[in-house]
């Protein structure tokens, strides 16, 4: 049995999961002085100088990039992001890699462009990035959140994580949490990005 709150999918461990009818929307919105504006669209296919230098101009590109996924007790288990279905970004975008530095090779990084159209010094509102069916990844999904699935992102080089989603006892009884929704707050001091949250429900 499925059972949908607050923006959550709740998917039941036992019994037959019937997924087809369920979407998954990926939602931001601002809190601090700095947030995102997402849409499946077009994005700059030129990483600019102000990202290699760390300074912006209000309205500049700030990239958001993908990085791993794996079990949270297992970090030497890691897989590339989208190797679970998540949105991919249209055009092609989210196969663009990021010139990687000696540091993040030998740390085995390989950053995937997030698709997430940022802005330095600009808010918005919540706003839809996109919809994934669960039909075909539910299953994937469902035992990503089983095994306590995290995922890494970099922003100006600054690292975020973020869980999959959570097991919590409900009374519909021992379900998997897909969390469906993304707050990202970033704070900046005159020209620069100093500090990146992500809040995931």
């Amino acid at each position: 049995k499925t059972v949908a709150r607050r923006g959550c999918i709740l998917i039941s461990s036992g019994g037959t999961t019937h997924l087809s009818l369920i979407d998954i929307c990926f939602i931001m919105w601002a809190k601090k002085a700095l947030a995102a504006f997402i849409f499946a669209g077009t994005l700059p296919s030129i990483i600019l100088a102000s990202e290699r230098n760390h300074k912006y101009e209000v309205g500049d590109p700030v990239n958001l990039w993908v990085n791993k996924i794996g079990p949270y007790y297992n970090p030497q288990e890691t897989y590339a992001y989208y190797k679970l279905p998540f949105c991919k970004p249209e055009l092609g975008l989210g196969t663009r890699k990021k010139r990687a530095g000696i540091g993040e090779i030998l740390e085995g990084h390989e950053l995937r462009h997030s698709g997430y159209d940022i802005k330095f010094a600009q808010d918005v509102d919540k706003t839809t990035y996109c919809s994934v069916g669960l039909k075909k990844a539910g299953k994937e999904f469902q035992k990503a959140v089983q095994e306590n699935y995290w995922y890494s992102m970099y922003l100006d080089d600054l690292p975020i994580w973020g869980m999959v989603g959570q097991i919590s006892n409900t009374e519909h009884g021992r379900q998997e949490v897909l969390f469906t929704h993304r707050k990202f707050s970033v704070a900046y001091n005159g020209n620069r990005v100093i500090e990146v949250n992500l809040t995931s429900t």
